[in-house]
């Protein structure tokens, strides 16, 4: 349950019963999944959280791993945010807005800032701090330290949203073993280069990456220049 500046209180449900909205004003009750042409995407998939705006629009995250969803309820139409959209993960424990609008999106993978008005990303992690075991705890986002506190099982979590943020540096990649014809090959670390015999055509390359933060969710991609696209 939350409110807007419109004297608007909305509430979601993660049983089934979508998003209601109470006006102070006027006293009416209204539910605006019933006539919505996503009401099973409202309805049956289970709401987590929600984030009004000024423009109409309802910020959601479900139990299912939908990423971020927006639902502007005045056009009925809706829009998702996900991994391939800059967030770390489709699947998301809990969203919360600061002072400058901006909604602060925690996942397993860390935190991830982002602007409702331009789409932009920002990305961070913790590292030291194991909270992927509790999703869908609160946080909340206080102004006057500008930290977003995350209530974990038997502890908060205190994260500071005014420190700058650097967009995560990719990592670098290690060969560790080198296999010509199934044999070991051990060239010079020094050089860039690896002579072969023309009846050595079997090679395959091991590597790997020094990352204590995220040990076991590194995606690696790779390319052969000149044969891959």
């Amino acid at each position: 349950i939350t409110g807007d500046s419109k004297h608007n209180i909305w509430m979601i449900s993660q049983l089934g019963g979508g998003i209601l909205n109470y006006n102070l004003k006027t006293g009416i009750w209204k539910n605006i999944t019933l006539n919505s042409n996503h009401s099973k995407l409202l309805l049956e998939n289970g709401l987590v959280n929600i984030i009004p705006d000024s423009s109409n629009n309802l910020w959601l995250i479900e139990a299912l791993g939908n990423g971020l969803i927006q639902y502007n309820y005045a056009s009925d139409k809706v829009t998702f945010f996900r991994r391939t959209d800059g967030l770390q993960s489709d699947y998301i424990h809990n969203i919360c807005t600061d002072i400058s609008g901006n909604i602060w999106i925690i996942t397993e993978y860390g935190i991830t800032r982002f602007n409702p008005k331009t789409y932009i990303t920002t990305n961070t992690t913790l590292a030291t701090v194991n909270y992927t075991l509790y999703p869908y705890q609160e946080c909340i986002f206080d102004p006057y330290s500008s930290t977003i506190v995350y209530g974990l099982n038997n502890r908060l979590l205190f994260f500071n949203a005014s420190r700058p943020i650097e967009t995560l540096k990719p990592l670098i990649p290690i060969i560790d073993e080198i296999l010509v014809n199934n044999q070991a090959r051990f060239p010079d670390p020094l050089s860039h280069s690896l002579n072969l015999n023309p009846d050595e055509k079997n090679i395959a390359i091991d590597f790997t990456t020094v990352n204590l933060n995220t040990s076991g969710k590194v995606k690696f991609t790779y390319q052969l220049e000149g044969a891959d696209a």
